[in-house]
């Protein structure tokens, strides 16, 4: 767009055949290039040889044609650093930076001594070429500036997203959506038993679940998993409670509250809920769960270890005692 607005104005200046017929050739090249660039799909290289054009071809001999410092080409030498600047590679970028500063210091510097190499113009077209150059380069900077800034926000956010959901992969588990059991270890080991008064475990699984896999197929085996996971996300809504898959059918409840009979009431809660749930695919079916119960409080649980080993003996016992039930220990 600007060498078309170029062109136009230096045949409207009245500066020569030479110079309409080169800002013309600077048109024609940038449209070549572009369906060069367009077919082959070499972005980088074409753009490349884009900035190697502008600042070889066509501005040092444009510079001279249409006036100089008489006319708005300082201001197409130095957006064209800009656009340099824009190259991905590091070496060309700097290379092009380089040869690009040298190359217009030495052609201002033809200019200061030999004046006579480039034409006299009115003050009028001075000030009509120099406004014309200004603003459709202003406008070329700031849409340049804009999109780069948009191309970074947008990368940015999506990064952003990137991290997010891979921190929640990392500390969830991706069928029920509860916490993993590595997040639910590092919750135990750095807050839980640092400050256990208040915190107690239930560890529970699904009873015969082989026989519901089996039996219905793994595809409503995850519908029981799903179903008992939203159970417990609804169950641990206190602060510091935690609702955790711990690995296949087996899950954990991080439960917070004043005493051990009334944390040990809200599991017993938790398990008639989910005796209570219905299968619209299969609605007779039912399902229930044995788990083990602690108090995290207890001295004889000082680490993680001891602690899992107890409430998973609590599991088995509950188990053995015939099922669908909790066993507690204080």
């Amino acid at each position: 767009m600007a060498a078309i607005a170029s062109t136009i104005f230096t045949a409207i200046e009245d500066l020569g055949a030479l110079a309409v017929i080169y800002t013309a050739f600077i048109t024609l090249y940038f449209v070549v290039l572009g369906a060069i660039v367009f077919v082959s799909h070499k972005t980088e290289a074409g753009y490349t040889a884009m900035c190697f054009g502008i600042n070889t071809l066509i501005l040092p001999p444009m510079f001279f044609i249409c006036g100089a410092f008489d006319c708005g080409m300082p201001f197409y030498c130095l957006t064209s650093i800009l656009i340099s600047s824009l190259i991905s590679k590091f070496k060309p970028r700097s290379i092009m930076l380089v040869y690009s500063i040298t190359l217009y210091t030495v052609i201002f510097f033809v200019d200061y001594y030999f004046p006579n190499y480039s034409p006299n113009l009115e003050p009028f077209d001075t000030i009509v070429d120099q406004a014309v150059s200004f603003i459709f380069m202003g406008l070329m900077i700031f849409t340049t500036v804009s999109y780069l800034l948009k191309a970074y926000n947008r990368e940015k956010k999506d990064k952003d997203e990137l991290i997010t959901k891979l921190d929640y992969l990392s500390s969830h588990d991706p069928l029920t959506g509860l916490y993993n059991r590595r997040s639910f270890i590092e919750v135990i080991r750095n807050n839980v038993l640092k400050n256990p008064a208040g915190f107690y475990l239930l560890m529970f699984d699904v009873d015969f679940f082989k026989r519901v896999n089996d039996n219905f197929g793994h595809v409503f085996g995850d519908h029981v998993l799903t179903a008992i996971g939203k159970v417990a996300q609804d169950t641990c809504c206190e602060e510091g409670e935690m609702a955790v898959r711990y690995g296949g059918e087996e899950f954990i409840l991080l439960i917070r509250d004043e005493s051990y009979d009334k944390a040990m009431v809200k599991a017993e809660q938790f398990r008639y809920k989910v005796s209570c749930l219905k299968f619209d695919d299969q609605p007779n079916v039912r399902i229930h769960i044995s788990g083990g119960f602690v108090d995290c409080a207890n001295p004889e649980f000082n680490n993680h270890d001891k602690l899992l080993t107890a409430v998973d003996e609590r599991l088995y016992m509950a188990k053995t005692n015939g099922r669908d039930q909790i066993v507690g220990k204080k």
